[in-house]
């Protein structure tokens, strides 16, 4: 009876280390966190849309839309994510994604921001077949300018993220780094 119940014991011990949140990070806060990004509100049409001699390609969505992101995926400008936005989960939780689609990538970086604390996970799939990648994060960092998280509000912040490629990838590190600003929906 006692190994059972010692084996229920750690069981629960190892079963309850792995709930907890490891891989979350402090959000850093800066109120005079500054950058150009907060201060325009420059747009530009859909990614998709390809201008031709004769117009737009007929892309049913040629809109344009606001940048709100200047980050950059290994300091690559073919590999920038430029839009970005935050959703309010729950009282304690913000997810803030920052993604872009082009004719070569689609990148999405989502970071999980709860109370204080934060993660960060990156996808991406380049066009042709999809590929299933791994990748493991090795660091994070993330500063806001404030702690308001309020349905309306406006985020503003910088990032940066280092990642190893453990599966499906062409490089083996990832280096993500920029700022951002969005609306909290």
């Amino acid at each position: 009876m006692k190994t059972i119940s010692i084996i229920i014991i750690a069981f629960g011990f190892f079963s309850f280390m792995k709930i907890q949140p490891a891989d979350f990070d402090k959000v850093k806060f800066e109120q005079n966190l500054n950058h150009q990004l907060f201060k325009t509100s420059d747009s530009i049409l859909n990614p998709l849309t390809i201008k031709t001699e004769f117009g737009y390609d007929g892309i049913p969505d040629s809109n344009l839309y606001e940048l709100k992101s200047t980050v950059l995926v290994n300091n690559d400008t073919l590999r920038q994510m430029r839009f970005a936005s935050a959703e309010k989960i729950n009282e304690e939780t913000i997810e803030l994604t920052i993604f872009e689609t082009s004719p070569l990538y689609h990148q999405e970086l989502t970071v999980q921001i709860v109370k204080d604390e934060f993660k960060m996970n990156f996808v991406y799939n380049m066009s042709g077949r999809p590929i299933e990648r791994k990748i493991k994060t090795q660091s994070q960092k993330l500063t806001l300018k404030s702690n308001k998280f309020k349905k309306g509000e406006i985020i503003f912040g910088k990032l940066s993220f280092k990642g190893i490629c453990i599966e499906g990838c062409s490089e083996n590190e990832i280096k993500i780094e920029g700022y951002f600003k969005t609306e909290i929906k």
